[in-house]
């Protein structure tokens, strides 16, 4: 298991390593996204080899890869990503085993693309 501080710089590593792949970070609930990690991204984006865009919570690395930054409160915003595929996510270790569950099938590697990494879910 991974410390739930550790996420966004596990997730940045990830994306930097492996070009093109998409990755998802999974916060409980918005008010805690905000706070872990897109408060973060924010204060160091110009460090980063990456664009943030805030309509759509996605940090875009000019190799091709895409972190999306989530929220699970509900399975509902679960479904709200349908269609997207994802090679890793990052979720907090509080959201439901459920809603991990249904995070999961959406790990799909794409034909010569980057391969699926998994789940990692925090203490």
């Amino acid at each position: 298991m991974t410390k739930r501080s550790d996420f966004l710089s596990d997730a940045i590593d990830t994306a930097m390593a492996y070009p093109g792949i998409s990755v998802g970070i999974v916060a409980r609930n918005y008010k805690e996204l905000e706070q872990d990690f897109l408060d973060r991204v924010l204060s160091h984006d110009d460090q980063l080899d990456a664009e943030y865009h805030p309509v759509k919570k996605r940090l875009t690395f000019s190799n091709g890869s895409i972190i999306r930054f989530l929220y699970a409160e509900s399975l509902q915003d679960v479904w709200n990503v349908s269609g997207t595929n994802f090679q890793a996510f990052y979720i907090d270790g509080r959201v439901s085993s459920e809603i991990i569950e249904n995070y999961c099938v959406r790990l799909r590697t794409l034909r010569d693309g980057p391969p699926v990494l998994g789940v990692f879910v925090s203490e």
